[in-house]
């Protein structure tokens, strides 16, 4: 199955120093809801659902190393306008790391994908209003593509939730 949309990303060329954008794409990049936050979320549940549902597992591998590629070009384009990509956020002029704690580790493969569906909803929502507060047309138009890609994330969410649950009671994994 494929998990990014067949269309190149354009990695940002012309860009100045600009530490409030830097700012504004650390969140996407490792923020509570980030690209650095769904890499882990879904290899644990890949790992987690690797027996019991193998199909579902090499999805989510496929769609963290995705994202994957989505964190390195917000990395890219942090360090382009002048600030190290750190994993965390900049709040008050202090940084807030990012923790494992924002990982979900629900093992109930209903609950997973709900969840998932909810991160690329908050995913696209948040990209949607970060490219309102970056000037840089390249920079929001490689928003634009990572967007693309993370509205086949949560079509394929859907689908999975729909077509494993039409008619079933939720499943408990056993790791």
């Amino acid at each position: 199955m494929n998990t990014k949309i067949n269309k190149p990303y354009k990695i940002p060329t012309r860009i100045t120093k600009n530490l409030e954008d830097a700012k504004i794409l650390l969140q996407e990049y490792s923020g509570d809801i980030s690209e650095n936050t769904v890499i882990h979320q879904y290899i644990y549940q890949s790992l987690i659902l690797k027996n019991s549902h193998p199909e579902i597992s090499k999805i989510l591998k496929s769609i963290a190393i995705t994202e994957m590629t989505h964190l390195f070009l917000l990395g890219e384009t942090i360090l382009l306008l002048g600030m190290a990509p750190i994993y965390g956020t900049i709040k008050e002029n202090k940084i807030d790391y990012w923790s494992g704690k924002e990982v979900n580790t629900d093992t109930n493969l209903k609950e997973i994908l709900e969840i998932n569906i909810n991160a690329e909803k908050n995913t696209i929502k948040n990209y949607e209003t970060s490219k309102t507060l970056i000037n840089n047309p390249e920079i929001t138009e490689l928003l634009e593509r990572i967007i693309e890609d993370e509205k086949l994330h949560l079509h394929i969410f859907k689908t999975l939730l729909e077509t494993n649950f039409k008619n079933e009671k939720q499943e408990k994994i056993n790791p």
